[in-house]
């Protein structure tokens, strides 16, 4: 028995070096948290087709919009054409200041490391708010750190 003992010394060293350098790499290349929780991002089943051909319409450049229809306010980002596949953008933490909507928009861009495919994409959310009826009059887009993206009127897709 005391012959086995270095084996398990040394089987049970290997298993909590190989624990330690995984959960290393997890916390220092992997697990990107966002810094904010993201609203529910819409199939394009549910997005009216007015929106669906705004985000087509210039799929190639960076753009946020903000549309009205039937006491719903949704909010539009787009982030242009990418070189791979691993880009993302997600909104959140929204809120109403005076006559205005306010939304964080974060940006995921994959990591040198990451597996992505090698195809041109064009990232893009939509998100929907039930604004029971009151419509603000414009949109604004903040980056995770408060910087102003953009800010934008909303159209009314209930008058066309």
């Amino acid at each position: 028995m005391s012959k086995n003992l270095p084996a398990a010394v040394l089987i049970a060293g290997t298993l909590a070096v190989l624990l330690l350098t995984a959960g290393a790499q997890f916390i220092l290349f992997g697990g990107e948290d966002l810094a904010m929780k993201p609203l529910e991002i819409l199939p394009d089943s549910e997005v009216p087709r007015e929106i669906l051909i705004w985000l087509d319409k210039d799929k190639y450049s960076e753009g946020y919009g903000a549309f009205f229809r039937e006491g719903d306010l949704f909010l539009a980002v787009r982030m242009g054409e990418r070189p791979t596949g691993g880009y993302a953008v997600f909104l959140g933490n929204p809120r109403l200041e005076k006559a205005e909507a306010v939304v964080t928009a974060e940006f995921r861009r994959p990591k040198p490391w990451d597996m992505v495919t090698q195809v041109l994409t064009y990232p893009r959310t939509v998100v929907r708010i039930a604004s029971a009826g009151r419509c603000p009059a414009s949109a604004l887009f903040l980056a995770v750190d408060g910087s102003v993206l953009a800010r934008v009127e909303v159209v009314f897709l209930d008058q066309e």
